[in-house]
């Protein structure tokens, strides 16, 4: 077991941090799940009992687990966060630890779903006044919705997703920026959705897609890279070609390392691709993908990159800094709010910026 560095420890926590590439139900921490599960047992809704939770909750306790084993955690999570109140709770409180964090901007991602007890609208309004609850007791975070579409739908929800981004859209006092493809990438292919993310760039909204995730998906990320992207999630298997015109484009990467590492898409840290990317100077924003699952922090992630790779203090605040630049926050306002933040850092541990 390699010994802790306590010193860098404190540095990756203390470091103001970006994080983009957080989804909501999987960044559930196990007190929140606890609580969630306590409100579910004393509903006065008319909810089914409540299943044991599955053997994979938490992945990373969990060795012998499969990439594939990921996504069947949801249908689980999902009753817990079935009706608006959980899920402004859920919200409020997975904001409140990615502050505790030190996350200092924060984008957001969920897919909007329909229960018995509240429509994809109402579940947008939920997720955004949990948000809203969240910026009282945590003022020092900022936090933007990306509204997510899951590969196994329809063309139709899709684009009703596209609709709902635009409708609360962070230009029209909304939340929300952006809109991501997510779910099982063994199921389902960018083709039948592309309409809706050809839509979502011409009414100006942001796009970020998960590419790359699993082996022999080339043909699907060159089609993904044909519109032109905004951001891309992962990047795990590409191909050389792939890969070429993402450095060329420049488009910046969400980098997800114990994701990968539990997840099994990656063997060791050793052999992931953010050292060959960070080696060509390409924009890669670290991240914790489902932090709950995962039992990860987005501190604990930059810990992990700076120790494995011996990045000194300076190279770490330096990754974290450029991550200002890809967020899908427009507003000049926002970016010198981060901006100041870093050089006050920078500052206080004696860093150049």
């Amino acid at each position: 077991m390699s010994i802790i560095d306590e010193s860098l420890l404190d540095f990756c926590r203390r470091l103001p941090k970006i994080e983009l590439h957080a989804h909501l139900n999987g960044s559930l921490s196990p007190l929140t799940i606890q609580h969630l599960a306590q409100l579910h047992s004393i509903s006065t809704l008319d909810r089914p009992q409540l299943p044991p939770p599955p053997k994979f909750l938490n992945m990373a306790a969990h060795p012998e687990a499969q990439f594939h084993d990921f996504f069947p955690l949801f249908s689980y999570i999902h009753q817990l966060t079935a009706d608006p109140h959980a899920l402004r709770i859920a919200t409020e409180r997975t904001i409140a630890e990615f502050a505790s964090d030190g996350v200092v901007y924060l984008e957001l991602r969920t897919t909007p779903r329909s229960t018995p007890f509240m429509t994809r609208n109402e579940y947008v309004g939920a997720v955004q006044d949990g948000i809203c609850a969240a910026l009282v007791s945590s003022p020092s975070i900022i936090v933007r919705l990306i509204l997510s579409i899951d590969r196994r739908g329809s063309l139709e929800t899709a684009m009703d997703t596209v609709a709902l981004a635009e409708q609360n859209h962070v230009s029209r006092g909304g939340h929300v920026v952006g809109v991501d493809l997510c779910g099982d990438p063994a199921v389902g292919h960018f083709s039948e959705l592309k309409a809706a993310f050809d839509l979502a760039k011409r009414t100006g909204i942001k796009v970020t897609l998960h590419l790359g995730e699993l082996d022999s998906m080339d043909e699907e990320s060159r089609l993904m890279l044909s519109m032109d992207p905004d951001r891309l999630g992962h990047c795990t298997f590409i191909a050389k070609d792939v890969r070429d015109q993402i450095l060329e484009k420049k488009i910046p990467v969400e980098i997800c390392v114990t994701s990968n590492l539990v997840g099994k898409t990656v063997t060791h840290i050793d052999d992931h691709h953010i050292k060959d990317l960070l080696m060509d100077s390409h924009s890669c924003v670290i991240c914790t993908d489902d932090s709950g699952v995962f039992d990860c922090a987005l501190s604990s992630e930059f810990y992990s990159v700076a120790s494995a790779y011996s990045f000194s203090r300076q190279r770490i605040f330096t990754i974290a800094m450029e991550a200002v630049n890809s967020i899908f926050d427009n507003e000049t306002s926002t970016h010198q709010n981060l901006l100041s933040q870093f050089d006050i850092f920078a500052k206080s541990m004696g860093l150049s910026e």
